[in-house]
């Protein structure tokens, strides 16, 4: 017969693995719902997470317990992470003796973000050297003509602000330790991302067509965005996102209202798909709807100048990381370190809260620095 004692210890035991439970599935939960703010996709995210807060090989059947997902989501989101060809690289596997297949996530967190900075940068570096192309074509157009200067600025902007981006992405995907230790890490390339900015794009003339116009470069661009946004996708994104940035530089370019039909001419998307977009965007008071005389159309334009709004975009960013290792750090981490259990398990959590609080504090850094920079360098 039990003691007392022991009888009381297995209660406590048995109430702090409750616990436990409990803050691993509010984590997952709240982590989801940040990453849907952010623009990905909930269920996918509450997957990796449910992967990487364990240290060991788990089920289905566990990762529907953390996520609350159903069974079929779960099965198709671990059936596209184990995939070879996936970037998440999530092993499965199965135990001896046993029909039931578990699964694990190959890297610790830091190892995670480092393989996804350097997908990133891969795929940054491949379609932004299309850019110094496109500027090289818009010269060889009339330089009088105006819709040819402000998408030549335009664009001249944005690749700036892209390199910013790819010497954060690329030095921290080279610097992963640094990234996660090294107080210093951001102020140490400050000065990098600023000439980088005041960089001029060069363009390489000898790859410009013989014949070309303004609405072909426009087209191109539109193109490469979307070929960009391919990557961010597969990592996750939500498809909407990206079609919401490609409209927004359509908008931007052309300077004047459209409607949906043209949008969608342009852009390639499906009427279903521009409609979702600009129903959003409206929503947001990012896009006003216009009329034309006695025309029926509904026809699009901007709001908002291009500069304010992607300063509003890096502004809205740098606040949700804010408060993300804000949560992690008052909430997970401190409720974690008064509980009394297993220390192999608890380590391990700590630790993977401690590298996501480290990465969110870096991410806010760079954009309050970024936010600053920009409000200095504005383009009409």
């Amino acid at each position: 017969m039990l003691s007392s004692y022991k009888v009381g210890q297995f209660l406590e035991n048995t109430n702090n693995n409750s616990m436990l439970l409990q803050l691993k599935i509010d984590f997952i939960q709240y982590m989801a719902q940040t990453g849907l703010i952010l623009g990905y996709d909930s269920s996918l995210l509450s997957v990796i997470y449910a992967l990487l807060i364990e240290d060991t090989y788990i089920t289905q059947e566990q990762i529907m317990k953390l996520t609350g997902l159903r069974k079929r989501v779960v099965s198709n989101i671990l059936s596209e992470l184990s995939d070879p060809s996936s970037s998440f690289h999530v092993l499965k596997t199965r135990k001896p003796g046993e029909k039931v297949k578990y699964y694990k996530i190959s890297f610790s967190y830091d190892q995670y973000i480092q393989h996804i900075l350097i997908l990133g940068l891969r795929a940054f570096k491949s379609n932004i050297e299309g850019i110094p192309i496109l500027i090289s074509r818009l010269d060889h157009l009339s330089e009088q003509n105006a819709s040819v200067k402000r998408v030549r600025d335009f664009l001249s902007f944005f690749y700036r602000i892209m390199k910013m981006y790819g010497l954060f992405v690329e030095y921290s995907a080279r610097n992963v330790e640094d990234l996660f230790q090294d107080n210093d890490f951001l102020e140490s390339i400050t000065e990098k991302l600023e000439a980088y900015f005041d960089e001029i794009p060069k363009g390489q003339t000898e790859l410009v067509p013989d014949e070309d116009s303004l609405a072909e470069i426009k087209k191109d661009w539109l193109e490469y965005l979307q070929s960009f946004f391919a990557y961010s996708i597969n990592l996750g994104k939500r498809r909407i996102e990206s079609g919401q940035v490609v409209i927004l530089h359509l908008l931007h370019m052309e300077n004047e209202a459209l409607d949906q039909t043209k949008i969608m001419k342009i852009t390639g998307y499906s009427r279903g798909s521009v409609s979702e977009i600009l129903s959003e965007l409206v929503k947001s008071n990012t896009v006003l709807v216009v009329k034309h005389g006695r025309d029926r159309k509904k026809y699009f334009k901007l709001n908002i100048d291009i500069s304010t709004l992607i300063i509003a975009k890096y502004t809205r960013l740098m606040n949700t990381y804010s408060q993300i290792h804000t949560m992690i750090q008052n909430r997970f981490l401190n409720d974690l370190q008064g509980m009394h259990v297993e220390r192999t398990n608890k380590s391990h959590i700590e630790r993977l809260f401690l590298e996501i609080i480290r990465l969110y504090i870096i991410a806010e850094k760079h954009l309050s620095h970024l936010v600053n920079f920009l409000k200095e360098k504005k383009i009409e």
